[in-house]
């Protein structure tokens, strides 16, 4: 059963001491976990304020931690297990449309896709063009919703014949839906660390889904579409940083967390909590600030009120 980490062992994952500071009244890094030069804003940013950062949900029966077994992984676990890191040779995030018998990706959610991927990751993030996987993976009719699926598995194979010499990463995304093993009913993406490719699809994000309809982004309304990116947005830098080697989250409600089912996955916030936070940021190292900046006018013009409203509020309180 699962039993969600004390404040401390929060604390601990993060990499900060239990104790804070008389000086400032904020919780210091630990000096084993510091990996990059420390600025008052990366101190601030890490402190796993509740206003901010919620704890991790406790688990139903039907959700990813009442079924999967997580220890977590604490920012110098991630250290240790010298995670891959973008250099001047791969330095580009490229998303591949993955076609094999539906619909692409509509162009204009894919491109708004690689602008908060820009953002999220502070990094390049270029669209290639369409591939047919059409015939060349194995696919299967799922039991319950009568729709085809492919075999997501197969699909990281042929991805990493496929990576651009710039690539850091490969992410594709489909609008078919997944399953990564034959004994699971399916699976929303699929990464491969090693080889810095991932696939993620978003067919059981579009209506009719539920009732055994396919895919047609050809009816979607603005609302819908606007829904869409939403999901999409979190289904994609959650397949990404695990490319960057993040592993599932257990100690705060975050983008990282794993997710068994549709409500569990949409439930989730588009943001990192600070365990999350500072795995990217010494891989990517970026400037906190200016990225929430960027991602709260994004969220904004994207019409995702209550992720733009977080973003708007965490900027107040750093600044």
């Amino acid at each position: 059963m699962f039993k969600r980490p004390s404040k401390d062992e929060c604390l601990d994952a993060i990499g900060l001491s239990n104790k804070r500071s008389r000086e400032t009244g904020l919780y210091d890094l630990q000096p084993k976990t510091i990996s990059v030069p420390v600025t008052s804003e990366l101190i601030r940013a890490l402190q796993p304020d509740s206003s901010a950062f919620n704890p991790v949900p406790s688990p139903g029966s039907s959700d990813w931690l009442a079924n999967h077994k997580e220890s977590g992984q604490t920012f110098e676990e991630f250290l240790y297990s010298s995670p891959r890191v973008p250099d001047e040779k791969r330095s580009v995030i490229h998303i591949l449309p993955l076609t094999f018998f539906e619909d692409a990706v509509p162009s204009d959610v894919l491109e708004q896709l690689a602008h908060f991927a820009s953002n999220f990751f502070a990094m390049p993030v270029e669209i290639l063009h369409t591939e047919s996987f059409d015939k060349k993976i194995q696919n299967r009719i799922n039991e319950y919703s009568g729709l085809v699926q492919v075999n997501a598995g197969q699909i990281l194979g042929t991805l990493s014949k496929l990576l651009p010499s710039d690539s850091f990463c490969l992410g594709a995304i489909t609008m078919c839906d997944l399953y990564p093993q034959d004994s699971w009913n399916f699976v929303f993406g699929l990464a491969n660390m090693k080889h810095r490719v991932g696939v993620y699809s978003l067919a059981r994000y579009m209506p009719g889904f539920d009732e055994g309809i396919a895919s047609s982004n050809a009816h979607l309304s603005s609302g819908e579409k606007s829904v869409l990116l939403k999901r999409a947005c979190l289904l994609m830098c959650h397949e990404i940083c695990h490319m960057f080697g993040l592993q599932h989250c257990i100690y705060f409600h975050c983008l990282m967390n794993g997710s068994n089912h549709f409500e569990e996955n949409d439930s989730k916030p588009l943001r990192l909590c600070p365990v999350c936070l500072r795995k990217l940021h010494s891989s990517c190292g970026f400037k906190i600030i200016p990225r929430y900046a960027k991602l709260a006018e994004f969220c904004h013009s994207a019409g995702m009120k209550s992720e733009s409203e977080w973003f708007e509020k965490r900027l107040h309180q750093l600044s």
